[in-house]
């Protein structure tokens, strides 16, 4: 564990050393201290990043994350509210928002600005739940169980709309039925939700499966960084080897993929392909690039295969349909 740790900020202080000025490195290497727990660190590297530009959004996001850890949730609100000026698509930030008001005991206003958000626009499922755990807190029960039985119907596999009807009918006395959510909660949940039960709070670093995530995904972000900056043999080092780390991961795989198709390297973009086909069988959207590169490459029997299973997995997709057609047709 000690080696991916110590990997990790090898491989950001190295970013450092290129993009000392650069918001984006300076985030990363942020983001990857807060994982570790390293909590001032991260907040001098976030202050520093929006001190070069004052329209980062990502640096208020991270120290309102800071601002969480301290305890000071008044300030977590407000810049996370920042965020929402700068970045108004960004979707992470309205549910951080509310909860900061929440735990600032401002329930009320995470309630009013809850019910405006999910009506406004499509919402994230984060918003509904923490819609749902503001009237609990508010002792609003009727609506709060209206608020995760929609959830449950629009998503019936999210594990936190059961949790939230056992909290429900528990507080309305009704045990039986506040056990069997609870029963489906435990069915459904991964292992992080189930934190839920403990309470749980704060970052989880001390297991070697954590940290190997960790890297990975430091590994990523930092090779976002090199491209961004025109260094695309350094991103693709650095891809390739969260790859080997994580034989699932797709998202280093989807940012090889669009390096190796930006770059016409076909054929290790057929390869990226084929192993995100069997990562994700059921995405149409790899087979569909898999039957593109194919006939790309000229191998017409692999191209049809693909574009085939691609139309089976979503049959009224026109895209999919023009390509199996033309893929059909005599060469």
């Amino acid at each position: 564990m000690e080696d991916y740790r110590q990997e990790a900020l090898r491989t950001v202080q190295q970013m450092l050393a290129d993009f000392p000025r650069t918001p984006h490195a300076l985030s990363v290497a942020a983001r990857l201290q807060f994982s570790l727990g390293a909590t001032d660190e991260s907040k001098q590297l976030w202050q520093k990043a929006a001190e070069i530009d004052p329209d980062f959004p990502d640096a208020y996001y991270g120290l309102g994350l800071v601002a969480e850890d301290e305890g000071d949730f008044d300030r977590a609100a407000e810049l996370f509210a920042k965020v929402m000026e700068l970045a108004p698509s960004e979707r992470r930030a309205p549910s951080r928002f509310a909860k900061a008001l929440i735990s600032a005991g401002r329930v009320d206003e995470a309630i009013v600005f809850l019910e405006e958000y999910v009506r406004s626009q499509p919402p994230t499922t984060d918003a509904v739940v923490d819609l749902g755990q503001a009237y609990l807190h508010r002792g609003r029960l009727e609506e709060a169980k209206r608020t995760f039985e929609a959830l449950m119907r629009a998503a019936p596999e999210e594990a936190r709309a059961y949790y939230g009807l056992s909290r429900v009918y528990t507080r309305l006395g009704r045990r039986d039925e506040a056990l069997e959510y609870m029963r489906k909660f435990r069915l459904l949940a991964t292992d992080d939700q189930k934190e839920l039960l403990q309470h749980a709070r704060g970052r989880i670093y001390e297991d070697l499966p954590q940290m190997r995530g960790i890297l990975s995904q430091t590994l990523i972000e930092t090779g976002q960084v090199y491209h961004r900056q025109s260094r695309p043999e350094k991103a693709e080092e650095l891809w390739q080897r969260s790859a080997f780390l994580e034989p699932t991961n797709t998202q280093c795989r989807m940012e090889l993929l669009a390096l190796y198709e930006e770059r016409g390297r076909h054929q290790d973009a057929l390869v990226v392909c084929q192993q995100l086909c069997e990562i994700q069988p059921d995405s149409a959207e790899h087979w569909l690039n898999l039957g593109l590169l194919s006939a790309r490459l000229d191998r017409p029997t692999e191209a049809l295969a693909a574009l085939g299973r691609a139309r089976q997995l979503r049959p009224d997709d026109p895209r999919i349909e023009r390509a199996y057609q033309l893929a059909k047709q005599p060469q």
